[in-house]
């Protein structure tokens, strides 16, 4: 990707065709160190870019995504540990907070200022190490996550087996 233009073969090197009219293809932009920078991109192939041998779209959002969101934890269920995706449309100090399912607070992940982006793997995703405020690991069963920015909140569930 260069300058938010994006392009790709549809023909091998006998200029054989390894796409047809019809299908689609699905983009995701990393940077240079792999973090994923971009929401997912679908693409339907063309009568043109099956006759081209050759397919260019032009990609918006690179880097920004349209709104914030707080992705499935993975892996779910897990034990011990945990990672926590999510993307940011606006810059702001962000929290994940734990609960159990009662909804009292089991540990909070304070991750300071985040800027605008994708947090989704590893390196960026928030982690979480199956253990309470106390330093203690927390039973099997069912918990909260809440993602908390200066304007979006989020929580979705996970799951810890022992």
């Amino acid at each position: 990707v260069q300058d938010n233009y994006f392009a790709a073969a549809t023909a091998d090197l006998s200029y054989r065709s390894v796409v047809q009219v019809g299908d689609t293809m699905q983009v995701i932009v990393t940077d240079s160190k792999g973090n994923i920078a971009s929401d997912e991109f679908t693409f339907e192939v063309t009568p043109a870019s099956v006759s081209e041998a050759f397919l260019s779209v032009t990609l918006d959002s690179i880097g920004t995504p349209k709104h914030s969101q707080l992705l499935q934890n993975y892996p779910n269920p897990f034990n011990p540990e945990t990672w926590i995706p999510y993307r940011l449309s606006e810059d702001s100090n962000v929290s994940i907070t734990i609960y159990d399912a009662t909804g009292s607070v089991v540990q909070t992940l304070s991750l300071g200022f985040q800027s605008v982006g994708f947090y989704q793997d590893r390196g960026r995703a928030a982690y979480w190490d199956g253990k309470n405020a106390s330093g203690e690991k927390v039973a099997s069963g069912l918990y909260f996550y809440q993602l908390t920015t200066k304007s979006f909140n989020q929580t979705r569930r996970l799951i810890i087996l022992k």
